[in-house]
């Protein structure tokens, strides 16, 4: 398995017309795991739930391409991935047999796949939450057209009920949310974000992304015993590598006072920054999380 994942390409190619293709939904704690995307060591979401779909298909291998990338101990609560049945097994693999029709195989796979551990064969920290049958041509990351993060930041030295999922600022971390918001509202809109990612050598991809929301939520106010809680949420059409991370840290650092929305709005415009400059900060990988991905009309309906 690992000398096969090490050879393959980072996304399968689009399903041939009339091919059926299925579309899952999951959820995963990334804690334990190196990112979503497959690795040569095998330790990714992707790589484990590839275990199980060709475990169900007799070893026929199944590759699954999912909608994006998430880091390292990145979470999702709705990741998108599809995949289609191995070409030799079609609908007459013994999981199918007897199904012809492309929904019907869909809710087969799901009643194998969705559940406990103990009955969907996956690990305790991914559930598969459904599988649908797509039209032919469907691609989990070409056909998105929009998805939704959250990162969660907490005003306290955190505990260990949370410390998976929140950014702990430590104690007397007070967050100002009008300040953060301010900020926010400067970077909506169709931008080079090139600013507020990391950008390998090469990369080719446009920087130009759609952020239609960026906004900062208290999700809690703090008292004696409980820490605050506030949340960011950004949408886009696509995210450049880091930056919901990026934009969620210089957020986290205007709300503490050591940027101001000025500068926020200056990075935009700066792609050699001075070396003593102010620049944006990139956030912990533990307190975000991929809400949602949208397909179809789904974005246009998501807020209104």
């Amino acid at each position: 398995m690992a000398s096969r994942m090490a050879a393959r390409l980072p996304y399968e190619p689009t399903a041939l017309p009339d091919t059926p293709v299925f579309d899952c939904s999951c959820a995963y704690d990334g804690s334990e795991f190196d990112g979503w995307q497959t690795q040569p060591h095998g330790n990714t979401v992707q790589d484990a739930v590839e275990q199980r779909l060709t475990k169900l298909f007799g070893g026929a291998v199944v590759q699954i391409c999912g909608a994006g990338r998430t880091d390292k101990g990145v979470h999702a609560r709705g990741q998108h991935f599809h995949f289609t049945v191995p070409t030799a097994h079609g609908l007459t693999a013994s999981l199918l047999r007897g199904i012809s029709d492309a929904d019907a195989a869909a809710a087969r796979m799901q009643q194998c796949l969705t559940g406990l551990p103990e009955n969907s064969g996956l690990p305790s920290s991914v559930q598969v939450l459904s599988v649908t049958a797509r039209p032919p041509g469907f691609h989990a990351r070409d056909s998105c057209i929009g998805k939704r993060y959250a990162y969660t930041v907490e005003e306290g030295v955190g505990d260990p009920f949370s410390a998976r999922y929140r950014w702990a600022l430590g104690r007397r971390a007070k967050l100002d949310v009008a300040a953060m918001n301010a900020a926010a509202a400067l970077l909506v809109g169709k931008r080079d974000f090139s600013t507020f990612a990391t950008m390998n050598p090469g990369d080719t991809r446009d920087v130009v992304k759609h952020l239609r929301r960026l906004e900062v939520i208290r999700v809690a106010e703090p008292t004696a015993y409980d820490a605050g809680v506030v949340t960011v949420v950004a949408e886009a059409d696509r995210f450049l590598m880091h930056m919901c991370r990026f934009l969620a840290g210089t957020l986290v650092q205007v709300g503490l006072g050591k940027l101001t929305p000025a500068d926020v709005a200056s990075f935009l415009q700066a792609t050699d920054r001075a070396k003593d400059a102010p620049a944006p900060y990139k956030a912990p990988a533990r307190g975000l999380c991929l809400e949602e991905v949208f397909y179809d009309g789904e974005w246009a309906e998501s807020s209104g």
